[in-house]
């Protein structure tokens, strides 16, 4: 009972293959170095984004000038419009999925 209990054990965390199964191939993604130049370049870009307008931000609470606060404000449109790009291909994706 033992032995069997470890041989069901063993093959739990292997993955399905066979018939049934579909193994995807992979080869529409990028290699390595490419990928993670990619993400070095989004990750750098959104933080850049955002570090600029938490001192903007900081800026215009400090000193509530009118170009300070316009500055702010834009950084913040800049922010809201990604976002809002983000959410809607969410959505259209989500209604392509659904139908």
């Amino acid at each position: 009972m033992f032995m069997i209990l470890i041989s069901h054990l063993s093959t739990v965390d292997a993955s399905p293959t066979g018939f049934l199964w579909y193994n995807d191939k992979h080869g529409h993604e990028l290699d390595d170095s490419t990928s993670k130049l990619m993400r070095r370049a989004h990750d750098h870009r959104i933080e850049e984004l955002k570090e600029q307008f938490n001192l903007a931000q900081r800026i215009a609470l400090d000193n509530p000038t009118l170009e300070n606060v316009i500055t702010a404000q834009r950084l913040q449109k800049q922010i809201m419009e990604k976002a809002h790009k983000f959410a809607t291909m969410w959505q259209q994706l989500l209604y392509l999925i659904i139908n």
